[in-house]
């Protein structure tokens, strides 16, 4: 005869599995699935997320620190630079090291210090493309092919998005919730590089440097966390976080084909981030969880370098985007050792702003520049850990599909040229609990 508890405990694993809007969170790595639940070891920890689930394992003494990273292999394939050739370019992407840490119980009211940093989004493109040899070098000029042999167009674009922040952790109503409040300072970096080469009829071997492209971008900003948790059963947990990035502001620094380095402010409207989700055991050494993320849209528009010759309309634009991750856990215990294995699926939109296609059309190389993408990720994960006393280790590997959207040359609305390609990725996290004080 089932009891009570097993019928709730049957009740929320089929909620989380057949109604994807119920509000749910995932578990954080201490909680049980590894990162952010769903059978991906990720290289950011879920105090990031929710600082308030991070104490739920602990005992009043414990503290917790947690650290990952993740290595990527990115493949694109479509037109960029020249839109009558199709490339294809592969390169690898390594995320930094990202990590969080909940202290032991300070003071009587029970409540913790977490703090942490971690990667919000990224997106990174690198390609080599033949040089369209109908432009000409300077508007009104003739066609390169008069001069020149061959031409290659070399860009990279890298664009990462950081949080760095601290969190107040502290039980409510009797412990059977969990609250946090916190503030995390929110960077943003970016560099482009674009350099465009010739080799001419006359000499071979010899390439002349036609175009040469640098920007980097840095701004700063301020950010509001909350968290909630909430353990209604013991092999069940919901909750929710919500991170503002309010407005950013900064320097963008640019030199191009020789000239002075120009500098200007710039900004970057604000952003939501919320998630929600949780994990369920649905039987003693089964664990199934559910993670769903909605991330707000920016727009900006500005004139940058006013008054110079290299004065351009700078614009960015994104649309509010929604993410999921689901996965199991099935643990197996060997002596005193535990062996988590995990499958999983996530779906990892591109959230970052891309900046707006040109309106002109590009006729010579002197208009060329390092063109708007986005770049959406999906994959399917397989991963094993380890946990021994108070450490536990984690490794996955994903199966991903990389679309990387790019703006041709001269292109004029929405981002399209490119197409879907199958890849791979690692992720690595560590977590170890510290302290060791009797209660």
């Amino acid at each position: 005869m089932i009891d009570g508890q097993m019928k709730i405990r049957m009740v929320l694993a089929v909620l989380a599995v057949f109604l994807p809007s119920v509000p749910v969170r995932a578990g954080v790595p201490l909680a049980g699935m590894g990162g952010v639940g769903t059978g991906v070891a990720s290289s950011t920890g879920d105090i990031a997320d929710n600082p308030a689930a991070s104490s739920v394992n602990l005992r009043r003494h414990e503290g917790a620190f947690s650290a990952g990273a993740s290595y990527l292999r990115l493949v694109f394939s479509g037109n960029a630079l020249n839109p009558s050739e199709r490339t294809t370019s592969a390169f690898y992407s390594a995320n930094p090291l990202s990590w969080s840490m909940v202290t032991p119980v300070l003071g009587s009211g029970r409540g913790r210090l977490g703090a942490g940093s971690w990667q919000l989004d990224r997106r990174e493109l690198q390609l080599k493309e033949k040089l369209d040899l109908s432009m000409a070098s300077s508007p009104g000029g003739q066609p390169l092919s008069t001069d020149f042999f061959s031409g290659l167009s070399r860009m990279k674009q890298d664009e990462s998005l950081y949080a760095h922040g601290i969190s107040w952790i502290q039980p409510v109503f009797g412990g059977d919730h969990i609250i946090s409040l916190g503030g995390a300072l929110i960077t943003q970096s970016s560099q482009e590089t674009l350099l465009v080469t010739a080799e001419p009829l006359t000499v071979e071997g010899v390439d002349v440097n036609l175009r040469e492209v640098q920007r980097r971008r840095e701004m700063y900003g301020a950010g509001l966390t909350l968290g909630w948790h909430f353990r209604p059963v013991p092999g069940g947990s919901i909750g929710a976080g919500l991170l503002y990035a309010g407005k950013m502001s900064g320097k963008i620094w640019e030199v191009s084909d020789g000239g002075p380095l120009l500098a200007d402010g710039i900004t970057r409207s604000p952003q939501i981030r919320f998630s929600a989700g949780g994990s369920f055991s649905l039987f003693d050494a089964m664990t199934a969880a559910l993670d769903l993320r909605y991330c707000s849209g920016v727009k900006t528009e500005e004139t940058l370098f006013g008054g110079t010759p290299s004065a351009w309309k700078y614009a960015e634009n994104s649309d509010a985007v929604f993410s999921m991750a689901v996965g199991g856990e099935y643990r197996i215990r060997i002596d005193e050792y535990q062996v988590p294995l995990r499958i999983g699926f996530f779906t990892k939109p591109d959230a970052v702003p891309a900046r707006s296609a040109g309106t002109v059309p590009v006729s010579s190389v002197k208009e060329l520049d390092a063109p708007p993408f986005r770049q959406d990720l999906m994959g399917v994960t397989a991963g094993v850990g380890f946990e021994s006393g108070q450490v536990r280790a984690d490794l996955a590997a994903a199966w991903l599909v990389v679309n990387s959207r790019v703006s041709s040359a001269g292109a004029t609305g929405e981002v399209e040229s490119g197409d879907a390609r199958n890849s791979l990725g690692i992720y690595l996290s560590i977590s170890s609990k510290f302290g060791g004080m009797p209660e």
